[in-house]
């Protein structure tokens, strides 16, 4: 965990490998140290912004809660949210994601404290928005523009570009080489 702070303060090393390798070090941290919830607030949003990999943050998280429990100290029922945005955001996948907040909200209530029991009515509100099937393309778009502002290396930006073109974004590219990405109209309408 440390190395990746250090990595992923060092820009001078980014400037080289690009964001690419925050996803290996989600898999050693998961891999050695599962149950070191903290880290995950941290690495999991480096992982889906800045590598563009969130459907590996979803399945390193998944790995994570096979051996976390709501009794981990901390927030550990943060990280069905954690897992939820990405699943919403990125994969607009709400079904996958309206789960995610009901087991959010069975861990902040297993807390049997004020807290959890506020962030848990939260998660609830949020299930039931959900299970009213929304549609998240105006926000993917969103995130993906937040992902390619992120992004140094040419290989995440193309990735990132063609889940922007899928979500149905016109994508130009002008004289200068400056990328320009035009939400489809229709989208959140």
């Amino acid at each position: 965990y440390l190395r990746f702070i250090q990595y992923f303060g060092d820009t001078e090393a980014r400037e080289v490998t690009g964001y690419s390798i925050i996803t290996d070090y989600f898999e050693a941290i998961v891999k050695h140290d599962p149950h070191f919830v903290q880290s995950y607030f941290a690495i999991s949003p480096a992982n889906s912004l800045f590598a563009a990999r969130p459907e590996k943050t979803v399945e390193l998280i998944d790995r994570g809660l096979q051996v976390i429990t709501p009794q981990h100290p901390g927030y550990p029922f943060y990280l069905w949210t954690y897992k939820a945005t990405d699943e919403i955001l990125f994969l607009g996948n709400l079904k996958a994601a309206q789960h995610s907040y009901k087991k959010a909200v069975e861990w902040a209530r297993a807390r049997e404290d004020d807290l959890g029991n506020e962030v848990a009515e939260n998660f609830d509100r949020t299930a039931d928005f959900l299970a009213s099937n929304p549609n998240p393309t105006k926000a993917q778009i969103g995130a993906w523009m937040t992902a390619l502002s992120s992004s140094k290396d040419s290989k995440t930006q193309n990735y990132i570009l063609d889940k922007l073109k899928n979500l149905g974004a016109e994508i130009t590219i002008d004289p200068n080489g400056r990328v320009n990405v035009k939400p489809p109209q229709q989208v959140g309408t």
